[in-house]
């Protein structure tokens, strides 16, 4: 695929996917994700995280590359409670680490998001259309490619790759925790339908149906 600017390469990472991808996307994590839980683990807890992930049949990670260098990533889940499920072998050593670090805001979130409190003030899980969804559960784009049209893009062709996979639904489910990615989701035809609490700002909660991408 090319862009007026520079040739550039989108592709989901394998199970075998080398360590050099995954140190990369880590390091993405930690610059351009810092309002996830993600974010505020040590690398070495992250890149485990993504090994699960390669691991899992009902998540999808996609990076985008410019020559040989990673300049972003997209993660898809099937279905958001396996982002529970899936982790219950590092679990412990993720509530360890937060606990030595004092990461209080990080062990709210997590216990709010167990519990589903979080979507106490969302009609998230009231409608039976939200069924049929997939979740961008996280999207970062390196700083200096930013307001170019790829995370756009990102999008509609890894969308567009789960669909020739016939990976099934209908809607495309994220969360924004700032305006200013709020604003590049509306501006991409994702609609707010609520909003998830975090401590210690709440995120946006939003859809869009994949026929409108």
């Amino acid at each position: 695929m090319k862009n007026k600017k520079f040739n550039y390469k989108i592709y989901e990472l394998k199970k075998d996917e080398n360590k050099k991808s995954l140190k990369e996307i880590v390091n993405l994590i930690k610059k351009e994700n810092t309002y996830s839980i993600l974010s505020s683990l040590s690398k070495k807890l992250i890149y485990e995280y993504l090994a699960i992930v390669n691991q899992s049949p009902k998540m999808f990670l996609f990076a985008i590359k410019k020559k040989n260098l990673i300049i972003g990533y997209i993660l898809y889940v099937k279905n958001e409670k396996y982002l529970l499920t899936e982790f219950k072998k590092i679990k412990f050593k993720i509530i360890k680490y937060l606990l030595l670090n004092a990461k209080f805001f990080s062990i709210i979130n997590i216990f709010l998001a167990v519990t589903k409190l979080d979507l106490f003030f969302s009609n998230y899980l009231k409608n039976n259309e939200y069924k049929n969804i997939i979740n961008l559960n996280l999207l970062a784009i390196k700083n200096e490619y930013q307001s170019m049209g790829i995370g756009k893009l990102f999008i509609e062709k890894t969308i567009q790759i789960l669909l020739k996979r016939r990976i099934k639904f209908k809607y495309v489910s994220c969360e924004a925790p700032t305006k200013r990615v709020l604003k590049f989701y509306t501006k991409n035809k994702f609609k707010i339908i609520g909003k998830k609490i975090r401590i210690p700002n709440s995120l946006y909660l939003l859809k869009k149906k994949i026929n409108e991408l």
